[in-house]
Parts: structure tokens; C-alpha cells; sequence
């Protein structure tokens, strides 16, 4: 995984390290947001799935991860504040994202202003295949406005 990581972030240009931010306690990373914008490369992780680029005056939130050391303290909250001021800041109207079913993340989101935009009968379509692939029964795309 590292040296994926590391050829990965070898290829980035600054414009998608500054939409990325970790947070950092007592010395150890606990969670980090990635961001990407019409004008940065997708997924550093996964360049190959996360092709497609948000459309200018959209900001995508490709990830999101909090520590299970520190979940329900408050971090996921101040990482999508962080994400909504990155998104402000290059003039974005719109963050979007994707989270599998069951994620008990999606309440955070819904908390924080993200509404799903996933009709039922485009989960339905989805189930077969993104159950194969990813052991979920669909995925949800939420979108929020700022």
C-alpha cells in the first residue's frame, strides 16, 4: 500500500494536495478528507475508477475516513467544515459525494446538509452489481449546496 501511495502522490500536482487535509492527534493521523475539483486529477488512491471530474462550481468529496479511535468526537464534522470552506474558497456551489449503503456515516451527512439525489429505481438497477463488487447493496450519491 505504501509504495502505491507513494508513486501515486509522485504524479500530483499541488492544485490536489492542497484539496486534501489530515487531521492529525497526539502525533497520529485519525482522518483525512480528499477533495477533488474540475481543474485537479481524480482519486490519487484509485486513478483509474474516479476518471470522470466534477463539473466547475462542483466540488467532490472522493474521501472521507475517521479513525474508530475517534469516531463520534466531532472529527467527521470539523473534516466536512473543512471541505465546505476548501469548497467556498474555489468558488464551488455544490459538494457531492458517494457512500455505500449501511454506512452509518450517511447520518452525518444528512446532518451536515447532504441529501441523497439516488432515485429507488436507479438503486435497484445498481444492486446486482455493486453488491458483487463491493458487498453493498447500492450506492448513494449526496449532494449539498452552499
Amino acid at each position: 500500500m505504501a509504495s502505491k501511495l507513494s508513486s501515486a502522490v509522485a504524479r500530483v500536482p499541488d492544485s490536489k494536495l492542497e484539496a486534501y487535509a489530515v487531521a492529525v492527534l497526539d502525533g497520529d493521523a485519525v482522518g483525512f478528507a480528499q477533495l477533488g475539483f474540475h481543474d485537479t486529477p481524480g482519486d490519487i488512491m484509485d486513478p483509474y475508477v474516479f476518471q470522470t471530474k466534477p463539473s466547475a462550481g462542483t466540488c467532490h468529496l472522493e474521501r472521507i475516513v475517521v479513525s474508530y479511535k475517534v469516531r463520534g468526537k466531532g472529527l467527521g464534522t470539523t473534516l466536512l467544515a473543512w471541505v465546505d470552506s476548501k469548497a467556498r474558497e474555489r468558488e464551488c456551489k455544490t459538494v457531492k459525494l458517494e457512500v455505500v449503503s449501511n454506512n452509518p456515516a450517511k447520518m452525518l451527512y444528512e446532518r451536515q446538509g447532504y441529501v441523497s439525489q439516488t432515485s429507488a429505481a436507479a438503486k435497484i438497477c445498481m444492486c446486482p452489481c455493486v453488491f458483487c463488487i463491493l458487498g453493498h447493496l447500492y450506492v448513494d450519491f449526496m449532494y449539498k449546496s452552499l
